[in-house]
């Protein structure tokens, strides 16, 4: 029981640590009372829920792939390096080919039983 608290103890002080850099997280655990940490678990379980669910799924991991990767990609555009610049434009390609590429397979496949 001893390791399964200190390895409980050490992933939850590397997240608290994480969350510490973002401002949004700060004033959440402010405005609350409730830790950071436990606030992004709580939405990430509830995310993963509502996936495994299939509650609006599509919805759901189609924002996460687009919000993340366009707060990332200007991150990425303001470094003065070109090599980021270069994986998220990647990025935006591959994920326009496979949306492009669900949307046919969606139509062409429901006439299949």
């Amino acid at each position: 029981m001893d390791q399964a608290h200190g390895a409980f103890n050490k992933y939850y002080t590397e997240a608290d640590t994480l969350l510490a850099r973002l401002p949004i997280a700060q004033k959440f655990q402010e405005k609350t009372g409730v830790s950071k940490v436990y606030g992004a678990s709580g939405i990430a379980g509830v995310g993963l829920l509502l996936v495994f669910l299939n509650i609006g799924a599509s919805l759901l991991v189609n924002l996460t792939g687009f919000g993340y990767a366009a707060y990332a990609s200007m991150e990425a555009i303001e470094t003065p390096g070109k090599e980021d610049d270069a994986q998220w434009l990647t990025y935006w390609v591959v994920f326009g080919l496979f949306n492009v590429l669900e949307y046919f397979t969606g139509f062409l496949l429901y006439w299949f039983p």
